[in-house]
């Protein structure tokens, strides 16, 4: 009787993972096609007041767009519908596509972007290589350090680092100069639809950023911390192996 109600559980379970997905990557066709009508009759009117409604629309259309993509990335993963594509990579060059895709998204705060990478001390002198799937570890980065944009103040430092830990790992170290975390609400900021209350109305956001980047650390069994402090900012910190 327990082994039969595990199995429904579990069907039920499977069910709505594929309906979620399912759902989110439905819903991505008309919302591409709401955006791209927003910004013809953008360009199209003449009056404030209809741009200044337009405007606000799209904003809004940006961000059900954002939980959409969350939604079905998480959904995927889930259900090992995304198999990763285990292969040896320089993790430099995946960091520095990742920071190099947010320029433009920190130039409209004035946060500059900081990548500094220490090399190793192989004989031939390049950094290290690690083993992972290229496009999701840079969905992940991508991810983090969004999040320290996001919530870091205009005219303020993000640091991307990489460098040794030992002969067998390395560290990813995202700084940014926010207001930090409160060490209330620390233990529940990678659960899904989690926000913080004091920035849940002045910060758009999913609260499925953190979520997907813990679920993808796991798959590719490395582990990731924070530390934070109100007023001081927060340091995310990724450990991974190199490559033999």
């Amino acid at each position: 009787t327990l082994n039969a109600m595990i199995e429904r559980i579990d069907r039920a379970f499977k069910t709505q993972q594929q309906f979620v997905a399912d759902a989110s990557h439905e819903i991505r066709t008309p919302l591409t096609i709401i955006q791209a009508e927003l910004e013809l009759a953008l360009k199209k009117t003449n009056s404030p007041g209809i741009k200044e409604s337009i405007q606000v629309s799209l904003q809004e259309l940006e961000h059900l767009t954002k939980l959409t993509a969350g939604l079905l990335t998480l959904a995927r993963l889930d259900a090992s519908e995304e198999s990763l594509d285990f292969k040896a990579l320089r993790i430099d060059e995946v960091m520095m596509e990742a920071v190099q895709s947010l320029k433009s998204l920190a130039l409209t705060k004035n946060i500059h972007l900081e990548l500094n990478v220490e090399e190793n001390e192989s004989d031939d002198g390049l950094p290290v290589e690690v083993l992972g799937d290229r496009e999701k570890i840079k969905l992940m980065l991508i991810n983090l350090i969004e999040n320290a944009i996001k919530y870091s103040p205009e005219n303020s430092l993000v640091r991307i680092q990489l460098s040794q830990l030992s002969q067998q790992q390395v560290k990813i170290l995202i700084t940014d100069e926010g207001p930090g975390i409160p060490s209330i609400i620390q233990p529940h900021i990678f659960d899904r639809f989690y926000r913080a209350p004091t920035i849940r109305n002045k910060i758009p956001g999913s609260g499925l950023g953190l979520a997907s980047v813990q679920k993808l650390i796991k798959m590719h069994k490395w582990t990731i911390s924070m530390d934070s402090n109100p007023g001081q900012g927060s340091v995310f910190k990724i450990i991974l192996p190199k490559l033999d």
